[in-house]
């Protein structure tokens, strides 16, 4: 068992998700953005902080916009 198994790299985190690396930088850069560790000039996540803000950022349609 490793001390960072529970963290993922930009690149695995893109892949993971099926984004490109400059998709999850992008989030990272937003003022309520994807949380990150860095070490050194390394940007790691961790996957539970992952999967929290993911679901933070569910949405409800708008109700009263009409479609079509």
């Amino acid at each position: 068992m490793s001390l960072l198994d529970d963290y993922l790299t930009t690149e695995q985190l893109a892949k993971d998700l099926g984004l490109c690396v400059r998709t999850i930088v992008r989030w990272t850069q937003k003022p309520d953005g994807l949380p990150f560790t860095q070490l050194g000039n390394r940007r790691l996540f961790k996957r539970e902080t992952v999967i929290a803000w993911i679901e933070a950022q569910e949405r409800r349609p708008n109700a009263r916009r009409r479609v079509g």
